[in-house]
């Protein structure tokens, strides 16, 4: 599904990380925690093709990272940390409407409003709801559970759960109480990347 061999990332003279060696499988909930500022989200935005790597090869649905980056428009998709939300109501900030994903995450009451007027932990479910309601095969989602408040917390993350059944989803975060059972658990901290045991 996912794969990477020797990838790098450097910005200026320093590197964000090195030798970053994975293979992920088709489906199921891959966390990777670490640290904030330890690479998490450049990581995923390269695995988004939102960034080049540096140095090393990536495979995405059996796709170099250039291939990918032009044909997997929808396949592959990327959910900020913060909330991210455009003008407009919450129903013109979903490119792909999906009542199920709506009603999971709890938006159904908020469609009409607009966007930038909900609170924080809205506007990150307008952010989730985003990705996952155009059902992408790859769903990399930086730190799902910020912004929200517990209930929310616990609703995004039973939903996220249940679409990693089906689809791929790597969920970045670094609050290792909060993580979810996961089918792989990664740690990057220190410019390196390393397996953990699994914690379903």
């Amino acid at each position: 599904m996912i794969s990477a061999a020797g990838l790098g990332k450097r910005f200026g003279d320093g590197w964000v990380f090195r030798g970053v060696t994975f293979q992920l499988p088709e489906r199921g909930l891959v966390v990777v925690l670490g640290p904030n500022g330890s690479g998490k989200t450049t990581l995923l935005k390269i695995l988004a093709t939102l960034l080049e790597p540096t140095e090393g090869e990536v495979k995405i649905l059996g796709l170099s990272w250039g291939e990918a980056r032009m044909r997997l428009r929808r396949e592959v998709l990327y959910a900020h940390q913060e909330p991210v939300v455009l003008s407009g109501t919450v129903e013109d900030n979903l490119f792909c409407r999906d009542y199920d994903v709506e009603d999971a995450l709890g938006l159904r009451p908020v469609l009409r409003k607009k966007a930038k007027s909900l609170s924080g932990g809205y506007r990150k479910l307008v952010t989730l709801a985003r990705v996952l309601a155009c059902r992408p095969k790859v769903a990399l989602l930086d730190e799902p559970t910020a912004f929200l408040d517990p209930e929310k917390r616990q609703i995004a993350a039973a939903y996220i759960a249940e679409y990693s059944r089906k689809n791929l989803v790597v969920w970045t975060s670094h609050y290792p109480s909060e993580l979810p059972p996961a089918e792989r658990l990664y740690e990057l901290r220190d410019g390196a990347l390393k397996e953990l045991s699994n914690i379903r």
